[in-house]
């Protein structure tokens, strides 16, 4: 018996051919950038319920870790609804998107960079008083992450050599 139930599958409805064209241009890319990030989310869940816990992270404690059985469950339901996107999209015929992932990876470390900046002691201060002791202290493990958040941003924005 299932863990989690839906109450009516999506498949089960039936497909007619009249839905393929009847989407204008704004309804196909709000169905596509929803179901684009329903798809990201399949990943992430199908990557997080295929390992064993871990401290890999160490600032993020994963607690409440579902059921070996939960989790057989989870990736099923997961499947299934990476089939339902792809039914959706051939029957609406939609298209995706490409990434480009050196400027996704230079856009989120520049902002990155950004959040870090706004973390070091003297722009701290717009939460209280500042201890002296933190230029000293956190200013330069501040200092070193910027620098490393940066060197991956500018190696992201590099475009290879083509040989």
């Amino acid at each position: 018996m299932p863990l989690f139930k839906c109450r009516k599958s999506p498949g089960s409805m039936p497909a007619t051919s009249s839905h393929q064209h009847g989407l204008n241009a704004a309804q196909r890319r709000a169905l596509t950038t929803v179901l684009t990030r329903l798809e990201q989310a399949i990943r992430r869940w199908e990557e997080q319920l295929g390992q064993e816990p871990t401290n890999a992270d160490l600032l993020t404690r994963h607690i409440n870790q579902p059921t070996p059985d939960e989790q057989v469950e989870l990736r099923r339901l997961l499947a299934q609804l990476r089939q339902e996107i792809n039914a959706l999209a051939q029957e609406f015929q939609l298209t995706g998107s490409e990434v480009d992932m050196r400027r996704a990876l230079a856009a989120e470390f520049a902002t990155l960079w950004a959040d870090l900046e706004d973390t070091r002691p003297a722009t701290l201060s717009r939460y209280g008083p500042i201890d002296p002791a933190l230029e000293t202290t956190l200013g330069p493990h501040i200092d070193a992450l910027i620098h490393l958040v940066l060197d991956i941003q500018h190696r992201a924005e590099q475009q290879p050599e083509v040989p």
